[in-house]
């Protein structure tokens, strides 16, 4: 194994050492480049993958690991300066910033848009994003590629034949972290008091470590069998409403402490 490509949403994205790509660069020592991006779209991830290709950045030997998204994120013209804005109508942080405040001022617009979608074609698509890496896993015999879903669809178009460079685990991530917390609801109902996900890559430490095992056992023995839900922790969080709460997770190893999460509770 070169090196390992990752292209997808906030299920993968890397902005700081707790993400599980960086688990797996430091545990098994090897080159990854992140390119994932935390509220963006699956098209943002296949217009990087395009780019990966067309500079050559992607070589025999080299793993991709592709992390498809939720059908029906925005791309319009904003997300290409943007992308982290495609699922995103407020930040935290930054809410007054001209790149988090575009919808309001296209609003007319994006009801009109919203009022026409077609949510159907769009799984289609997503769908299709499948095959286009299957069918680059196929062209490129001496790569991997692996595909991992942010949440599984009801469409599924037959993939002709098996591949021995074509991984795609059995497991929806989005379920994973669903699956994390207790009395789950909705996740605005349990994030009401933080305002945003604590959880990296929005899964514990624990179901962290558990992905990046389970993608590299697959990616060296060719089999994604060991992707099963029950390898993965459950019912680990209840709401955080106060900063005791939330401290009590970080010593007990499921969360990583930082300065921000504990202001949100400070103000």
């Amino acid at each position: 194994m070169t090196k390992i490509l990752i292209y997808g949403d906030s299920f993968s994205s890397c902005e700081n050492s707790f993400c599980w790509s960086f688990f797996l660069k430091d545990q098994y020592n090897v080159e990854v480049r992140n390119k994932a991006i935390s509220g963006s779209s699956t098209e943002n991830a296949m217009i990087e993958f395009e780019s990966s290709i067309r500079n050559n950045e992607i070589n025999d030997g080299d793993t991709i690991i592709f992390q498809l998204s939720t059908p029906g994120r925005f791309y319009l013209k904003i997300q290409r300066d943007y992308p982290e804005t495609a699922s995103l109508f407020y930040h935290p942080v930054s809410p007054t910033h001209y790149k988090y405040q575009w919808w309001k001022e296209n609003k007319n617009h994006i009801d009109w848009y919203l009022g026409n979608f077609d949510n159907h074609v769009n799984i289609i698509n997503h769908e299709c994003y499948i095959h286009v890496m299957k069918n680059y896993a196929e062209s490129f015999p001496n790569q991997k590629v692996m595909v991992l879903q942010n949440t599984s669809q009801d469409i599924k178009f037959p993939i002709s034949r098996t591949l021995s460079n074509f991984y795609m685990p059995n497991i929806d991530l989005n379920k994973i972290a669903e699956n994390e917390i207790i009395d789950f609801k909705s996740y605005n109902d349990w994030s009401k008091y933080t305002g945003w996900d604590f959880r990296e890559n929005h899964l514990s430490i624990p179901n962290r470590q558990i992905l990046v095992n389970l993608i590299y056992e697959s990616l060296q023995t060719g089999n994604t069998d060991n992707f099963t839900y029950d390898r993965f922790q459950k019912n680990i969080f209840r709401r955080m409403e106060n900063l005791d709460q939330y401290l009590h997770y970080v010593t007990n190893g499921y969360l990583n402490d930082d300065p921000r999460k504990r202001s949100s509770f400070q103000k």
